[in-house]
């Protein structure tokens, strides 16, 4: 049969969301061509996280069309369908942001 995944009885939660980083409603931050927007205009946080934390960052392409209970699931799914053998945090990250962009698309 197929071997059980180590995390497959972890639950995860989301602790923790920053603020939006945007001028003003509907006008985020930007970084590219033709922007006037700098790296150093970005806002910065130092939050302590432990072995087996899951951090999930992404834009506002990511959280404008994914509700925080879909991201957290995303992460819980791809964590419980993983063989504790190839259950490594590269191999999470990889399977959660696929699922992640492939949702975020419909």
């Amino acid at each position: 049969g197929k071997a059980a995944s180590a995390a497959a009885a972890a639950v995860y939660q989301a602790v923790y969301k920053s603020e939006g980083q945007q001028h003003s409603f509907n006008a985020p931050f930007q970084l590219g061509g033709g922007s006037l927007d700098l790296p150093s205009d970005g806002w910065s946080e130092t939050l302590q996280v432990a072995k087996g934390d899951v951090i999930v960052m992404g834009t506002d392409g990511l959280w404008d069309n994914l509700f925080d209970r879909s991201i957290v699931q995303a992460v819980q799914d791809a964590a419980a369908a993983l063989p504790a053998g190839e259950m490594t945090p590269r191999k999470l990250a990889e399977v959660v942001a696929k699922t992640l962009a492939d949702q975020a698309h419909r």
